[in-house]
């Protein structure tokens, strides 16, 4: 997946919101609870039924996210691969 501005803009991070922790836009979702999830091992599927007011795009926002901000291969790679991997869990079509 490339960097793309409107992926970013997803996330945002205000004081008066979760502390001024990241969250998906719109929404009290910390980034850190969807990477949490995904570290576990949450699939997409599962974080969309725990969470069904986000969507695909803002998981992968929150990867980005990550990756861009701890500047970490690890992250940079789980970015460009899980998308693919669970776009086939889901039946959609891999974003890129």
């Amino acid at each position: 997946m490339e960097t793309d501005t409107k992926t970013l803009d997803r996330i945002i991070s205000h004081p008066s919101i979760c502390g001024g922790k990241p969250v998906i836009r719109g929404t009290s979702i910390r980034v850190l609870e969807i990477l949490d999830m995904i570290f576990l091992g949450f699939g997409y599927r599962e974080i969309l039924n725990e969470y069904p007011n986000i969507k695909v795009l803002d998981i992968e926002a929150c990867l980005e996210y990550a990756s861009k901000r701890l500047h970490s291969p690890i992250l940079d790679k789980a970015n460009r691969e899980l998308p693919r991997e669970f776009a086939s869990e889901l039946r959609l079509e891999p974003f890129s």
